[in-house]
């Protein structure tokens, strides 16, 4: 996320914003305060959507941003938007909405795809000039083979004519032309050379930052109309690249609690070897984001407790999401505070 000023998409137009939070959240660093603070800003669909393009250092993104007037902070960089910051977040939203690439990112490791994608164009191109001898575009060993196993698949089943069709109707089909015709001009082909983003920039008078946005935007689209498209010949290119929704480690201990309603949370945390407090975070963790983590609120939040904390929530509902819970209901543990919040978060949600 070269372009900084991206950042304030993400930002509340009229309260506060702990901008390291976000920045944290978008970059896909899982730790449970970073995914309650994603849950609660309403920003979990776009956890670690930029996690494969370098998201810029906290302290950086609080000075250009306030170096342009876009927004005021505090020593604790808690930063507000100003009037041209609320301006400006606007005019991102009209430019960049609806926002589900960037869900797409969250869950597809788009900058992979597309370095296939351009090669697997860059293949199918030269093919059609029964041309053998080129430099192909930049790539590891292994996608460079997934993509050598797509063409050997495809290549006696019509893929000049396959590839062109479709293709063509996925850059007709995207909402913005203009997006798309910049996407193509990073294509690479027989005796074409794909631009750059700066010289993308400068045939389109746009900044290189702004470019980079734009192709990032493109692809991600294009990924989610790829997968509901029925039979792409694209699909098998974004083998492996579903980004996990939830850790390993957490997702061994959270099947453990699930398939097995009897073992206590310390049982678990001997059976893995690890402590219990790993143990209540990672069941925690499992509540913020699988589809159905209604066993978790139903065993670890008792009656009683959940009794308590709906008359603190009743006269303070403000208190549902960002703060300790339990500060307010000392007599309710830590972690079955955060369950209820969480509960309620994802019950307002659904």
């Amino acid at each position: 996320m070269r372009d900084i000023r991206l950042l304030l998409l993400f930002c509340s137009p009229e309260n506060p914003n702990r901008l390291k939070a976000i920045i944290n959240s978008l970059d896909g660093k899982r730790t449970v305060s970073n995914l309650f603070f994603a849950l609660s800003a309403g920003i979990m669909p776009y956890f670690g959507a930029f996690h494969e393009i370098s998201v810029p250092d906290p302290k950086e993104a609080v000075s250009t941003l306030t170096a342009a007037g876009l927004i005021t902070s505090d020593q604790d960089m808690l930063v507000t938007l100003t009037e041209k910051g609320r301006e400006y977040r606007n005019k991102l939203r009209n430019r960049f909405e609806p926002l589900n690439w960037i869900e797409t990112a969250s869950k597809f490791d788009v900058v992979t795809f597309k370095k296939r994608f351009i090669l697997a164009l860059q293949v199918i191109s030269e093919f059609s000039y029964d041309n053998n001898r080129y430099y192909p575009s930049s790539i590891d060993f292994f996608n460079n083979n997934i993509v050598k196993k797509w063409f050997i698949n495809y290549k006696d089943n019509d893929v000049v004519t396959r590839v062109h069709k479709e293709l063509e109707s996925l850059l007709d089909n995207f909402s913005n032309q203009k997006y798309a015709d910049i996407f193509a001009q990073s294509f690479v082909g027989h005796e074409v050379s794909g631009h750059t983003n700066d010289q993308i920039g400068i045939e389109t008078n746009e900044s290189a930052e702004r470019i980079a946005v734009i192709q990032f935007m493109v692809m991600a689209s294009m990924v989610t109309m790829i997968i509901d498209k029925p039979n792409s010949v694209f699909k098998p290119l974004l083998s492996g690249l579903i980004k996990p929704q939830i850790s390993g480690s957490t997702e061994v201990t959270y099947r453990q609690f699930v398939n097995n309603s009897t073992l206590s949370l310390e049982r678990i945390a001997d059976l893995r070897h690890i402590k219990v407090n790993t143990v209540k975070e990672h069941l925690i963790e499992a509540a913020m984001v699988v589809p159905q983590p209604s066993d978790i609120f139903s065993r670890l939040i008792s009656d009683k407790n959940d009794d308590i904390l709906n008359q603190v929530i009743q006269q303070h509902p403000e208190w549902t999401r960002f703060i300790n819970l339990s500060k307010f209901a000392p007599d309710v543990p830590f972690m079955q505070a955060r369950l209820f919040q969480i509960k309620r978060i994802r019950a307002n949600e659904a």
